[in-house]
Order: C-alpha cells, then structure tokens, then sequence
C-alpha cells in the first residue's frame, strides 16, 4: 500500500490529528498500515448485527496480531 502525504503526517507528531475515512473498510485498511509508520489509534462504531460486528473485531485482532508477529508495535 503506498501512502501519500505521510510527511505531512508525521511533522504533525505530537499535535492531535484527526484522520476521517468514508467507509469503515478503508478505515480498517488504512489505520493498520498506518500503525507501521506513526502512533496512532483508530476508533470504530458497532454494526448493528452483532454476528457482522463479530467478524470484523476478529479481521482486525488478526491483522493486529499478524503485525505484531512481523514485529510491528501495534495498538499500543
């Protein structure tokens, strides 16, 4: 995945940013690689079926713990 802006980004280390993504895909997809390059901690909504809301915390804890395998720091 390439990232644009990630200078921008990160000479904004240390200030709040707020990073908004328009669908709870790219969100997933983009706070996971970014977690490699800067600190960061992303927030979700819950689904309104619980049995959908399930599967994608369990997507998430895997790619959390797939990068952490990969020696990533992810989720501090």
């Amino acid at each position: 995945m390439r990232i644009e802006g990630l200078d921008l980004l990160r000479a904004l280390s240390g200030q709040p940013v707020i990073l908004l993504a328009p669908h709870f895909v790219a969100l997933d997809a983009v706070a996971v690689r970014l977690t490699c390059e800067v600190d960061l901690a992303s927030m979700y909504a819950r689904q309104k079926d619980p049995r959908y809301d399930a599967l994608l915390l369990r997507g998430r804890k895997y790619l959390r713990d797939s990068g952490e395998r990969r020696g990533y720091q992810i989720g501090q």
